[in-house]
């Protein structure tokens, strides 16, 4: 199974991967982690061009905005 997921290298990102890598005990998992610097999750055409390109059978998104004070 090819996994990818959003926000790889955020708090829940990180946990997340922590917790399939446990979970699975080493099952045959394609662990595919996009952080910010791949691309933002706004721009639509960056995000086809990268689903297209790894293919993933499964997306998590957990790329999230953190920047409180700039949010409000």
């Amino acid at each position: 199974m090819r996994l990818l997921t959003t926000g790889a290298s955020g708090r829940l990102g990180t946990a997340l991967r922590g917790a399939l890598l446990e979970a699975t005990n080493g099952a045959e998992i394609d662990w595919i982690g996009l952080a910010s610097a791949d691309g933002d999750v706004a721009d639509e055409a960056r995000m086809r061009d990268l689903l297209g390109r790894h293919a993933p059978d499964v997306v998590v998104h957990a790329a999230g905005y953190t920047d409180v004070r700039a949010a409000e």
